[in-house]
């Protein structure tokens, strides 16, 4: 099985405790600090590890994450440990967040510019998608990449907008080229 299949399957289960004992934001909370802290190369190496026995994996956990979580929560990363999962830790905070976003109507939207954007811009950006996707709530990150020269990429929904000046200038370059 594919660990993103896994990790939905996780997902599901972890958020329907949660709506069980009426915890679904705290649960949803603790998955982003968790999936802040999965960035992290050394923590992501010692899940990965063959060599780090579960038990004391449970410890990293709970020295890491004890009074800073939910206890349901703590008790779903000793689960996954006991049956080998915490490999898939990040993944399945991930799906935690995708889940909560769809059943919430929020619309994830990256927008790639070559220097950071102001809070007003990425307020107009949000008017502007939320006129074209009524009754969603938008959720903007930003990403800064320098090589796009100016413009903007916006992705959502798995569909890209490319109005960057880097991309015009590759298109005319073709053009003159044919």
């Amino acid at each position: 099985m594919s660990n993103s299949k896994v990790a939905e399957r996780y997902a599901k289960s972890i958020m329907g405790l949660a709506k069980e004992h009426a915890t679904g934001q705290n649960i949803v909370d603790d998955m982003k600090y968790i999936a802040e802290c999965v960035k992290n190369k050394d923590l992501v190496l010692m899940l990965n590890s063959p060599i780090v026995h579960a038990s004391k994996k449970k410890q990293i956990f709970k020295a890491l994450f004890d009074g800073k979580i939910n206890p349901l929560t703590m008790k779903f990363l000793e689960l996954m440990t006991d049956k080998g999962r915490e490999k898939t830790l990040g993944e399945i905070a991930n799906a935690v967040l995708d889940i909560n976003r769809k059943d919430h109507g929020i619309i994830q939207v990256k927008v790639t510019t070559a220097e950071a954007t102001t809070p007003d811009i990425n307020a107009q950006i949000s008017k502007k998608l939320g006129e074209l996707l009524p009754g969603k709530t938008i959720e903007i990150s930003s990403i800064i990449n320098p090589a796009i020269i100016g413009g903007f990429i916006l992705e959502y929904n798995q569909q890209e907008y490319n109005a960057s000046i880097a991309y015009t200038l590759d298109k005319m370059r073709k053009t003159f080229k044919a």
